[in-house]
């Protein structure tokens, strides 16, 4: 049967459920006129269309004629209060449902969904007036302290509470010194940015540009180029790095430059950053080209500010090392070369679509005689891609503290000696690092005598394991400190199953976290180090906090769970 044909109140509420309010209303209303209708119900769904489209006095005029017509019935009382509620006036509403409750008799069928609905709404009236908003009830002072303990982000929600809380926020210029948009959810228009610089007084100091929408782009570097106390410029865009130079040429305060691998700059125009911007301690350039036609950069003579530097490239050169890695100066020795006295940090990243042999500077001919420690005193150390020779490890300064080698080849799988004693050096990270073997791992962990604390050996082959066995019969005699390793990561390397963690677990006494993701080690390692929390087990580490096992296929789930549930932290 069609809608058409259907009796009127019927088809008003199929009109309800396709959307169609206005003839829904007509369809009721037609219905009131016929004989022998059922007022009351048709006035109650009339009423309830009315408030679909938002005409809440036509609503509550329904509501009063069901009332007036039927005192004992409660959808009328029903009815207008939540025509009041929708129209935002929940205490005219609450007095409804009071005048409901006073005029239904006590065995009302409809008094205990009136009651109920009374309740509620007095309870949520009531809690409102409690409410109290917490940045009147301390000092500007105490919520200025609270709040700068939230994220940009958070405090970007904070913002949009309400208008009250907008003013609050953005009368605190401090909370607006740094601003960072790495954590949004969306693309980032330029007038956020404004609205951050204007919070701040135009005194921004720190600015990490990310996830920005790319025709806001020109306007949000002009605004932040006239924040002239900019220290921190983190930019995550594509765009020319010459161009960002000519715009940030007057914010003489920057300490800190990183550009992401979408901005590419030569090392003719990183010269231009080092001797414009004088007050620079740390630079990170993830996309570097060679110079022009091979001509070296003139770096500036003397940099004693620089403390952190970090180049990265993909650039393919089969006959040369690659020049967007060369460092002025790396060695101190040559007349005139570019000196860096507090250099703390170095970072150099080479990974290209064909890998080609690359020497970490300087580099000696295996066969000259024995060279000392060329190296400034650097703290933190991260080769990416460098090739290996004999030499290397003898270049290594005493200072160091943390040194990563990952990629990358090796003219040698030996040392030379004398070793340097790294004695400071507490993380050692080597990733696919296919060269190590007997021959150079027991030189890094043994005869440097370094007192490690962390130590990750990540998709190695088999040398590796046997190279680590070498190593810890030398540290034995020569580096007793080794044993008090912290955190060890043998992932994706060859050679570790349940045997080889057992005979690490013999060593490492102290050990709090191992990572041995990747493996083919079994749920037997997991029972072992869990029983070993309450008990000597056959794995003796009862100090293990943190066992990580992704992507161990032998791992079931059954016995991931028995070990959490005897306090031993598994993360799968």
């Amino acid at each position: 049967m069609s809608s058409l044909k259907l009796p009127l109140q019927q088809q008003g509420h199929e009109l309800c459920e396709k959307g169609d309010f206005e003839r829904a209303v007509s369809a009721f209303s037609e219905a009131l006129l016929k004989k022998n209708a059922d007022v009351i119900s048709i006035l109650d769904s009339r009423s309830a269309a009315y408030c679909a489209l938002k005409q809440y006095d036509k609503a509550r005029r329904d509501a009063k004629t069901m009332i007036a017509q039927a005192r004992q019935d409660a959808r009328g009382y029903m009815r207008g209060a939540k025509a009041l509620l929708l129209d935002k006036q929940p205490k005219k509403a609450l007095e409804v449902y009071a005048y409901g409750l006073k005029v239904l008799a006590s065995g009302n069928a409809g008094r205990p969904q009136l009651e109920k609905l009374h309740k509620k709404l007095e309870d949520h009236i009531l809690n409102a007036t409690k409410r109290i908003d917490p940045f009147s009830m301390f000092p500007v002072e105490i919520a200025a302290f609270i709040l700068q303990h939230f994220s940009f982000r958070e405090l970007s929600v904070i913002l949009m509470v309400c208008k009250g809380w907008a003013r609050f926020l953005g009368g605190i210029r401090d909370l607006w010194m740094k601003i960072d948009f790495s954590g949004a959810r969306q693309k980032v228009k330029w007038n956020a940015v404004r609205a951050a610089i204007r919070y701040s007084r135009g005194a921004l100091t720190h600015a990490t540009i990310k996830n920005m929408a790319l025709s806001s782009m020109p306007q949000t570097l002009d605004y932040l180029s006239r924040c002239s106390y900019l220290e921190h410029l983190e930019l995550f865009i594509n765009h020319s790095g010459n161009d960002i130079f000519q715009k940030f040429r007057n914010c003489k305060h920057l300490k800190t430059i990183i550009f992401s691998a979408e901005i590419g700059v030569t090392k003719n125009e990183i010269s231009k950053f080092l001797a414009h911007f004088t007050k620079l301690e740390r630079i990170e350039f993830w996309n570097v080209r060679s110079s022009i036609l091979r001509i070296r950069p003139e770096w500036p003579t003397f940099l004693p500010n620089i403390r952190s530097i970090t180049l990265a490239t993909q650039e393919s050169v089969p006959r040369f090392d690659p020049n967007a890695l060369t460092l002025p100066g790396l060695d101190n020795n040559k007349a005139g070369a570019p000196t860096y006295p507090n250099l703390q940090e170095l970072r150099l990243d080479w990974e290209p679509p064909i890998y080609h042999r690359w020497f970490f500077f300087p580099q000696t001919d295996p066969f000259d005689g024995p060279t000392t420690g060329a190296l400034w005193p650097l703290r933190r150390l991260e080769l990416n891609g460098l090739t290996i020779s004999q030499n290397f490890a003898r270049i290594l300064p005493t200072t160091l503290e943390y040194l990563s080698l990952s990629g990358g080849s090796a003219m040698t799988h030996h040392f030379d000696e004398p070793i340097p004693k790294l004695t400071k050096l507490h993380t050692l990270k080597l990733k696919d690092t296919r060269w190590m073997g007997p021959g150079t791992l027991p030189y890094l962990l043994a005869y440097t005598e370094a007192p490690l604390r962390v130590l990750h050996i990540e998709e190695a082959p088999r040398s590796a394991t046997d190279a680590l066995r070498i190593a810890l019969s030398d540290a034995s005699a020569c580096n007793p400190e080794l044993f008090k390793l912290a955190e060890l990561s043998l992932a994706s390397t060859q050679g570790v199953n349940y045997d080889f963690v057992k005979w690490i677990s013999s060593h490492f006494m102290d050990l709090r976290v191992l990572d041995v993701s990747r493996t083919p080690i079994t749920g037997l390692t997991i029972r072992d180090f869990a029983v070993a929390k309450v008990t000597t087990g056959q794995l003796a580490l009862p100090n293990l906090d943190c066992l990580i096992v992704r992507g161990c296929e032998f791992v079931s789930s059954d016995a991931v769970e028995f070990g959490r549930q005897r306090g031993l932290q598994v993360i799968t």
